[in-house]
């Protein structure tokens, strides 16, 4: 069983954000402030990990979260959480790219 690509498209998008607001801890904390930072994110990384393997356990044919709540809760249901499954996605995106605004105005302003 292989690692989940999930995770690895995760790490693969907050890395560059993750390395700027490391930097950031670093100059305010000194050597613990990238340290604790980095501590809080691996939890969220592995939690999801954990999280996914569950789920190909208990539904190993579902591909998706969407699909496992449409066999199980219905149409209505996976329709709304479709709903909010699109407004998450916006809401990472803008934080992305407002992350990559800010590290470009970071070496703009060098």
């Amino acid at each position: 069983m292989g690692s989940h690509p999930a995770v690895f498209l995760y790490c693969g998008e907050q890395g560059s954000i993750f390395e700027f607001k490391s930097r950031k801890s670093t100059d305010a904390y000194g050597i613990s402030g990238p340290f604790w930072y980095a501590a809080g994110a691996t939890i969220q990384i592995l939690l999801f990990a954990m999280l996914s393997v569950q789920l190909k356990i208990r539904a190993p044919g579902a591909k998706t979260f969407l699909q496992v709540i449409r066999a199980r809760f219905g149409a209505t249901t996976h329709k709304v959480f479709c709903f909010y499954a699109l407004l998450t996605n916006i809401i990472v995106t803008a934080n992305l790219m407002l992350g990559k605004i800010q590290i470009f105005g970071f070496f703009k302003s060098l």
